[in-house]
Order: C-alpha cells, then structure tokens, then sequence
C-alpha cells in the first residue's frame, strides 16, 4: 500500500543520507548509533534486516556496513556495562522491578 511505498522512500532518504556519512569515513553513522537509545538502535536493525531484501546491491553493501556498525554498537554498550556492573548494589544484573520472588 500506500504507507509501504512512504516508508521505504524514507528508507531511501535515510541511506543516501548516511551514504554521505560514510563516503566521509563511516564514522557519521556510528557517531549516530552512540547517540540513539538501545530501543532505537534495535528498531534500526530491524528496518535494516527489512530493506536488505528490497535493495540492489551496491545499496545491499552499505545496509550491511551499517548493520555492522550497530553490532559494533552493541558489543561496546555491553562492554562498558559489564565493566561498570558491580559497583553499589549486590545485585548487578537485576533492578527493582525486575526481581520476581520465589517463595
């Protein structure tokens, strides 16, 4: 329909935007991601894994770059938090509203 047709004309503005960025070195793109929530760098992806399909290849290659670049990301994110993880509480992995008690 017609909201497909928008949003992969978004899609596109969205890649020949960040063509220019990685023309420039690639490091636009990545400088984007450390900006971005988790929520979003996730919904990133999905329209990326979404648009791989719908591209010709010479576009194909950059989806993957930026694919890359936010696995690239998320290994950092993770990274940092492990490192940071036991500092004041006793539980690291687990906030407030995550525990669910046993009894």
């Amino acid at each position: 329909g017609l909201s497909s047709l928008a949003y992969r004309q978004g899609m596109l503005t969205l890649l020949s935007n960040s063509q220019g960025a990685a023309r420039k070195g690639g490091g636009g793109y990545a400088h984007k991601l450390a900006s971005m929530s988790l929520r979003a760098i996730y919904a990133e992806s999905l329209h990326l894994a979404d648009f791989v399909g719908t591209v010709r290849v010479e576009r194909g290659a950059l989806v993957k770059q930026q694919l890359e670049a936010i696995e690239a990301e998320m290994h950092r994110r993770l990274a940092k938090k492990s490192s940071t993880g036991s500092t004041g509480s006793s539980h690291p992995t687990a906030d407030d509203d995550d525990v669910v008690s046993l009894d």
